[in-house]
């Protein structure tokens, strides 16, 4: 966590705001930054989380607009909470790229979504320890693992 900041005490809210999109489909970056002032400043967020709606970022971003949403994001929240960036991509190696990106950047957080298995159904708990601790040897960001229900198998 960058210095200055105060620690964080339970419970927090961790606010992941929905990346806003024009009629191009393209960021809406001026639309972005409304947002995040409002749950900073209005909603009293504990921990901004950049780039970690599933249903957006991993979606429909190019590698190089999903980098520009993460910086663009830090740089918005400007020092006033921790940033959580997710990371999450079926390969691990771009995770960890996006991992590395966001520590450079200034995030306090990583939150890591398991990823989808790309044969379909759930995937052994095995698969998502060894691609969590992947991304994990690479930086020394703490993380939040994001789990969705039905994603995971809980056996071996």
């Amino acid at each position: 966590m960058s210095s200055g900041m105060s620690p964080i005490t339970c419970p927090v809210t961790v606010v992941p705001p929905l990346t806003p999109f024009d009629h191009n489909l393209r960021v809406d970056y001026q639309s972005l930054a409304r947002a995040i002032d409002y749950v900073v400043d209005d909603g009293n967020a504990s921990i901004v989380v950049a780039a970690g709606v599933e249903a957006q970022e991993y979606q429909y971003l190019d590698w190089a607009s999903r980098k520009e949403l993460i910086t663009k994001t830090i740089d918005f929240v400007g020092g006033r909470r921790p940033v959580a960036v997710g990371v999450t991509h079926p390969s691990f190696k771009q995770a960890i790229e996006l991992a590395q990106l966001a520590e450079t950047k200034g995030a306090a957080f990583l939150q890591i979504l398991a990823p989808n298995r790309p044969i379909g159904g759930p995937k052994p708990t095995g698969h998502n320890i060894a691609y969590f601790e992947a991304i994990a040897h690479e930086t020394s960001l703490p993380h939040m693992f994001y789990l969705n229900q039905g994603r995971v198998e809980l056996s071996g």
